[in-house]
C-alpha cells in the first residue's frame, strides 16, 4: 500500500496538507525528524529492533523504554491467554459434568477453580468468576484441598501458584509447561495442564511502571495521535466512529476502512516534504502497515473487553498480514493471535481458536497448556455434536 501511495507523490496537489491527528504523533516525528528516531534507537538498539519485529520476549529484559513497551505487549497477550484458559476450563467442567463422566475424586473441580481464580469479579460476558469459584470449591476432593483450594491470602490458590506468583518473568518462563497429572485411560483420558501459569505470567508482566514520555513512549505503538492521547480520541478527531454498543460486524469493518482511508491520505500528504531518510524509514520498516495493525488489534482487544467478540474477530482478521499469516512479524503481533483465539472461542469456533494458539506455541512454549486444554474442549464439543468422537 505504501509503495503505491509513494508512486502517486509526483501527482500530489500543491495545497497545504489537511490537518490530521497523525501530524502530532510518532509516525510524523519519525518521518520528518529521522535523526530523533536514530538517536532513540541507538541508545538500546537490540531491544528496539526486537520491539519492531514484535519479539517482546527478546526485548522484555531491557530496563529502558523498549523494555517497557515489550512488557506492556506481553501484559495484554498473557491476560487474553489467561482468560481463554479460564473459559476453556469452565466449558470443560460443565461439559464433562453434563455427560456424567466425572468420577468421584476427579481433579477437574480443582483445576476449574484454579483457572477461575485468575479472574476477578464479573467479566464483560456476564460470567461472575467469584461465583463460579464458590460453586465449584466444595466439590474439590478433600485430599486435594491443601494443594488446590483457594484462599484470600493466596490469589492463585495453590502452593504451586504461590511459588509461581513469587517468580520473575524469566523464572516463570523457565518453568517449562508439562501436564500436572492425568485421569482415566483411552478415549476417557484427561490430561490436566497448569491453570495458574498464565495468570502468574500476566501478573508479572502487568506490574505497573511509568510510561516513558515523548517519542520513547510512543515509538512502534498503536497511537495515531499525540503521545499519550487515547486511540479513540484520535479517531474521533478524524470523524471515525468506533462502535461501542451492539456487536455490529459491518460497523466495525467500516471503522477499519475509515482508518485505512485516513492513513492513506496522510501518507500522500506527508511524503512530498519529508526528508529522504524519513521516507526510507516509513517504507523499509513498514511503519504505516505496522501502526495500522497495532491500532486494529487494540480495537479488537477493547471489543473483547466489552463483550463484542464478533467485532474483535473482524478487527483482528483485518489487522493480520495474510502474506505471512501464521508467523509473528512486524505486522502480526503475539496479541493478534491471542485475540484471534479468544474471539473465535467466544463465537463458537473452537477449531479456529486452536489454529491461532498454535502459531504462538513455538515462540511461547507456555501457551502449550492452554492449547491442549482448548483442544480437549474441541474434542468434547465434537462428542456433544455427534455422540461419538474418534478423537482422543
Amino acid at each position: 500500500m505504501l509503495l503505491a501511495l509513494l508512486a502517486c507523490v509526483g501527482e500530489a496537489p500543491s495545497a497545504p496538507p489537511a490537518a490530521s491527528p497523525l501530524d502530532a504523533g510518532w509516525l510524523a516525528t519519525v518521518t520528518n525528524r529521522p535523526e530523533a528516531f536514530t538517536e532513540l534507537v541507538d541508545a538500546d538498539r537490540d531491544a528496539w529492533v526486537a520491539v519492531h519485529r514484535n519479539d517482546w520476549l527478546a526485548a522484555a529484559g531491557s530496563t529502558g523504554p523498549a523494555g517497557v513497551r515489550a512488557r506492556a505487549g506481553l501484559c495484554t497477550t498473557y491476560t487474553v491467554l489467561r482468560d481463554i484458559h479460564a473459559e476453556a476450563w469452565k466449558r470443560l467442567g460443565e461439559g464433562w459434568e453434563a455427560l456424567g463422566t466425572l468420577p468421584p475424586g476427579s481433579p477437574v473441580p480443582a483445576y476449574l477453580v484454579g483457572a477461575a481464580e485468575g479472574r476477578v469479579g464479573p467479566d464483560a460476558r456476564g460470567q461472575d468468576w467469584a461465583e463460579l469459584v464458590a460453586r465449584w470449591t466444595p466439590r474439590v476432593d478433600a485430599t486435594r484441598a491443601a494443594a488446590f483450594a483457594g484462599s484470600p491470602t493466596e490469589p492463585f490458590g495453590t502452593r504451586r501458584a504461590a511459588r509461581l506468583a513469587a517468580g520473575s518473568l524469566e523464572e516463570l518462563r523457565r518453568d517449562v509447561p508439562a501436564p500436572l497429572e492425568e485421569e482415566g485411560a483411552g478415549s476417557q483420558r484427561r490430561t490436566f495442564w497448569d491453570p495458574w501459569h498464565l495468570a502468574a505470567l500476566a501478573r508479572v508482566s502487568c506490574a505497573p511502571e511509568p510510561t516513558p514520555e515523548g517519542l520513547a513512549g510512543a515509538l512502534f505503538s498503536a497511537q495515531l495521535g499525540a503521545p499519550g492521547q487515547p486511540l479513540d480520541v484520535a479517531l474521533s478527531a478524524w470523524g471515525v466512529a468506533i462502535p461501542a454498543g451492539d456487536d455490529d460486524l459491518q460497523s466495525c469493518r467500516e471503522a477499519a476502512r475509515a482508518i485505512d482511508d485516513q492513513l492513506a491520505a496522510w501518507v500522500i500528504h506527508v511524503t512530498p516534504t519529508a526528508p529522504e531518510a524519513g521516507r526510507a524509514l516509513l517504507g523499509e520498516l513498514r511503519l504505516v502497515d505496522r501502526t495500522r495493525g497495532a491500532a486494529l488489534v487494540q480495537l479488537a482487544t477493547e471489543a473483547l473487553g466489552s463483550d463484542r467478540p464478533r467485532c474483535a474477530l473482524a478487527y483482528a482478521e483485518l489487522a493480520r498480514d495474510h502474506a505471512d499469516g501464521r508467523s509473528i512479524t512486524p505486522v502480526n503481533s503475539p496479541t493478534l493471535y491471542a485475540v484471534l483465539a479468544a474471539a473465535n472461542l467466544y463465537t463458537g469456533h473452537t477449531r479456529e481458536a486452536l489454529d491461532a494458539l498454535e502459531v504462538l506455541v513455538p515462540a511461547f512454549p507456555e501457551v502449550q497448556g492452554v492449547d491442549e486444554t482448548v483442544g480437549d474442549l474441541a474434542v468434547l464439543e465434537t462428542l456433544h455434536r455427534s455422540g461419538d468422537s474418534r478423537e482422543n
